[in-house]
C-alpha cells in the first residue's frame, strides 16, 4: 500500500505518512486526516493526537479513559472488542476495534493509545461508515506503521487567534442565537439551538458546551456538541443539538457557550435549496425533504445539511442534521436530502409553521467516474406491514472491486422530494459482479404517512459514493436449506458450509426471488453472519423477506448468492 508525503506535528511530537487525496488539518497536536467526502461525525477520518500527561500515567489508564468517553457519549452507542497489544514506532501500545452507531449511523472504528515517554502520550483513532471501513482499515494500519516519534516542541504551540468580531450585543464573534430544551415522547431530553458567526472570518472546529441547570442554578449535566455545519462562513447560521439519554430530574433551564474554534478560509460555491417539504408523522416527529441544485460551473461537495423548524413567534422548535443527503453534484445536477427531527411531546404539529435549511458546500475536484449500472427491472412495492421496498440489481462494470453506497429518492409530479434513503451494498463487488438489493426500513415520510404513496410518480436510484476495496470474497455453499411461505412472508434457512481451505471472517447469504414468467426481480433479502467460519465448518443462516401482498409462492424462481470474506 503506497502512502504519501510525511507530515510532522511539532506540537504533537510525531510524524507519519499521509494518505494521498485526504485532507489534512492540524491544531495544537491534533491532526485530522479526512477523506474528501467525509462526514464530520462518522468519517472516513483518522485522528492522530500527541499530548502531555502527568508523569506516571500509564497506557492502560489512557485506554480506560477512552472506554469511559465512549460510555458517556451522547448519540453514540458502541461496543469495544479485540483489545490487544500492538507495536509501532519503536513502542508498544494498546488497540481495540469499535462498532456501533453514531448519530444513528452504523460505523466501525479502531483506536490505539500509548505512553511514548513518561509524559508524552499518543492516540490514533480511525472511523468510517460500515460500507467504507474495509477501505479505511488497511489505510489505518499502514499509517500507524509509519508513525515515528520525537520530543514535542512546546514553544511552537500557536496561540489561539480570535477573529475580530463585528458589532453585536455580546461582542462575541460566535454567538448562540437561540436555545431550547424539550422532551420527546419517550421522555428523552433534547436541546436545540442556533449558532451564528458574526466575525469576518470563516471558522471550523467549533465546540459548544451545553449545560442543564435546576431551579437553584446548579448544574445537572454538562456536555459538548458541535454545529451541524462543519464550516461557518461570516454571517452564516448553523443549528446544533444534543440528545441527553441520562435521566435528569429537576430540569429548569439550559445554557450554551462556544468554547473552541479555529479560523479557516473557504469560498462558498453557488448552490440552491429547492422545494422543501415538511411532513409531521403520527408520532409528532418532523421530516424535511428537498433538493440541492448546483447552480455554478464547478463540481461541489456537500459537507453537511441541517434543518430547523420554528413556531409562529419565530422561536426554534426542532433541529438536526441530514443523515440522508447527496454528497457530490456536478454543474447543473441536483440531488435529494432528508432531515429527521424528534418532535416535542408538549407541542403538537400545529405549533410548527416554518422551517429553514442550512447548507455547508464547497467547490471540489471532478469526481472520478465509476462504471456502475442498474437493471431496468427495478420494482417498488409495499408489504403488509407498511414497509416500502425499492428492489433492483446493481452491477460493477468498473475495473476495480468497489464498495458502493446507493442513494434513492421518491418524487411527486411536481418534482418534490417525498422521501430519500441510502443503502450500502452489503458485498464489495468485484469487476463484472452483480447483486440484487432492497432499499427498505430506512425510509421516513413514506413509511409514516401512507397517503404520500399515492403522490409518488417517479423514483431514482444512483451510486452516491464508491470506493476501491481490497476485500476478497469467495463463493460458499449452503446445506439443509428450508423454505417457508406464510402470510406474505418468505423465510429461508439452513447452514452455510465453508468447503474452502481457509477461514472467512464475515459471510453474506443473499436470496433473490424472480418472476418465473418474466424473469424480473420481485423481492430480495440477505443475512449477515458476523462470526468466523473456519475451513470445513458451517454456520446457520436465516433470510426473511416480507413480500408484496397477492404474490403466489409458486410464481417465484429462487436463487441465492453466498459470499465469504477472507480475513
Amino acid at each position: 500500500m503506497t502512502l504519501g508525503e510525511e507530515h510532522r506535528s511539532a506540537e504533537g511530537g510525531f510524524a507519519f505518512l499521509t494518505i494521498p487525496g485526504y485532507l489534512i488539518e492540524e491544531y495544537s497536536g491534533f491532526v485530522y486526516m479526512s477523506a474528501p467526502d467525509a462526514s464530520p461525525n462518522v468519517g472516513p477520518t483518522i485522528l492522530l493526537i500527541g499530548s502531555l500527561e502527568e508523569e506516571g500515567t500509564t497506557t492502560e489508564q489512557l485506554y480506560e479513559q477512552i472506554e469511559q468517553d465512549f460510555a458517556g457519549g451522547q448519540d453514540v452507542k458502541v461496543e469495544l472488542s479485540n483489545k490487544r497489544e500492538v507495536s509501532f514506532g519503536g513502542i508498544t501500545g494498546l488497540a481495540a476495534d469499535v462498532s456501533g452507531t453514531v448519530d444513528e449511523q452504523e460505523v466501525n472504528a479502531r483506536f490505539v493509545v500509548s505512553m511514548v515517554t513518561p509524559t508524552q502520550s499518543f492516540t490514533m483513532f480511525g472511523a468510517a461508515p460500515v460500507a467504507q471501513w474495509t477501505e479505511l482499515a488497511p489505510l489505518f494500519d499502514a499509517v500507524l506503521a509509519s508513525v515515528q516519534f520525537f520530543e514535542p516542541v512546546a514553544e511552537s504551540l500557536p496561540s489561539i487567534t480570535e477573529p475580530e468580531p463585528t458589532a453585536d450585543a455580546t461582542g462575541e464573534p460566535l454567538t448562540v442565537e437561540t436555545l431550547r430544551g424539550y422532551r420527546r415522547e419517550s421522555g428523552t431530553l433534547c436541546i436545540v439551538g442556533l449558532l451564528i458567526n458574526r466575525s469576518d472570518q470563516a471558522v471550523n472546529g467549533v465546540k459548544i458546551e451545553i449545560q442543564v441547570l435546576d431551579a437553584a442554578g446548579d448544574v445537572l449535566y454538562t456536555g459538548t456538541t458541535w454545529p451541524v455545519l462543519h464550516h461557518l462562513a461570516p454571517g452564516e447560521t448553523s443549528p446544533f443539538g444534543q440528545v441527553i439519554y441520562e435521566k435528569l430530574s429537576g430540569v429548569d433551564s439550559f445554557a450554551a457557550r462556544v468554547t473552541d474554534w479555529y479560523e479557516v478560509t473557504i469560498e462558498r460555491p453557488p448552490a440552491e435549496v429547492q422545494r422543501v417539504l415538511r411532513t409531521i408523522d403520527q408520532d409528532g416527529n418532523v421530516h424535511l425533504t428537498g433538493g440541492i441544485v448546483n447552480t455554478g460551473s464547478e463540481p461541489i461537495a456537500i459537507k453537511s445539511i441541517g434543518g430547523a423548524t420554528f413556531d409562529d413567534d419565530g422561536e426554534i422548535v426542532t433541529a438536526n442534521s441530514a443523515l440522508i443527503a447527496v454528497r457530490y453534484l456536478a454543474p447543473g445536477e441536483s440531488g435529494p436530502f432528508r432531515v429527521y427531527m424528534y418532535g416535542p411531546a408538549d407541542r403538537g404539529a400545529d405549533a410548527i409553521v416554518d422551517q429553514s435549511i442550512y447548507l455547508d458546500a464547497e467547490a471540489t475536484a471532478v469526481r472520478e467516474e465509476r462504471a456502475i449500472t442498474f437493471s431496468e427491472d427495478s420494482h417498488v412495492y409495499v408489504d403488509k406491514y407498511g414497509g416500502v421496498h425499492l428492489v433492483g440489481t446493481v452491477t460493477n462494470a468498473d475495473r476495480r472491486t468497489l464498495s458502493i453506497l446507493l442513494l434513492a429518492a421518491f418524487y411527486d409530479a411536481y418534482g418534490n422530494v417525498l422521501d430519500a434513503d441510502t443503502f450500502s451494498v452489503p458485498v464489495d463487488l468485484a469487476p463484472g459482479e452483480s447483486l440484487p438489493f432492497d432499499i427498505v426500513g430506512g425510509w421516513g415520510p413514506l413509511e409514516e404517512d401512507a397517503s404520500l404513496l399515492d403522490k409518488v410518480t417517479s423514483y431514482t436510484v444512483a451510486w452516491d459514493r464508491a470506493w476501491p476495496s481490497s476485500a476478497v470474497y469467495i463463493d460458499l455453499e449452503t446445506a439443509n436449506d428450508e423454505q417457508t411461505f406464510k402470510k406474505q412472508r418468505a423465510v429461508f434457512s439452513g447452514q452455510v458450509v465453508n468447503s474452502s481451505d481457509t477461514a472467512v471472517d464475515k459471510t453474506y447469504v443473499i436470496v433473490a426471488l424472480h418472476d418465473a414468467t418474466t424473469g424480473e426481480l420481485v423481492a430480495t433479502g440477505y443475512d449477515l453472519i458476523f462470526d468466523d467460519i473456519p475451513a470445513g465448518e458451517s454456520a446457520d443462516y436465516k433470510v426473511a423477506i416480507n413480500l408484496e401482498p397477492g404474490y403466489d409462492a409458486s410464481s417465484f424462481d429462487i436463487s441465492s448468492i453466498v459470499k465469504g470474506r477472507l480475513p
